[in-house]
């Protein structure tokens, strides 16, 4: 998968079996993170730094990447969601390892949509399969580095 951003926008493109999709998303037709709150398993404190709007500000993991760390946002309420951006801002080297992202509609029960092996570079781009609905939405690690934190500057959801 190739990506490229800028700004406000950014260009996603995927060839799998030898077909290939383009997305094209700007960051002003994500859903609006004024509604939304951030939760974390680790430094909690400053998981709203990751929906803030800024990429001046943070959320990260405060020391080497642990499977099983994880950042939880609430979107307020239900949404159809299809594709998440996380941005690492100047973190380039602060990427997941392994993840996978699980949906909730009552942050109780929840249901893995999406799961890679890892990421490269200032942006994780992901793109489901399907479109899904769900109220909350968690990015857990699945894969640990001994040296590496995991951070986000910020956190786009789009239907």
């Amino acid at each position: 998968m190739a990506v490229t951003s800028g700004n406000t926008s950014a260009t996603a493109t995927a060839t799998f079996a030898n077909v290939s999709a383009s997305f094209n998303y700007s960051l002003a037709n994500a859903l609006p993170q004024t509604t939304f709150t951030a939760t974390a398993n680790v430094n909690s404190a400053y998981a709203q730094g990751a929906i803030d709007g800024s990429t001046g500000s943070q959320w990260n993991t405060n020391g080497a990447q642990s499977a099983g760390d994880y950042i939880q946002g609430n979107l307020g309420s239900a949404q159809t969601i299809q594709h998440i951006m996380l941005d690492q801002g100047a973190s380039t080297g602060n990427y997941p390892r392994g993840f996978a992202v699980e949906i909730s509609t009552d942050g109780i029960n929840w249901t893995t949509v999406y799961t890679a092996a890892g990421s490269t570079g200032s942006l994780t781009d992901i793109v489901l399969g399907s479109p899904v609905t769900a109220q909350y939405v968690k990015i857990v690690l699945t894969a640990s580095d001994n040296f590496m934190w995991w951070s986000i500057c910020e956190i786009n959801i789009f239907s």
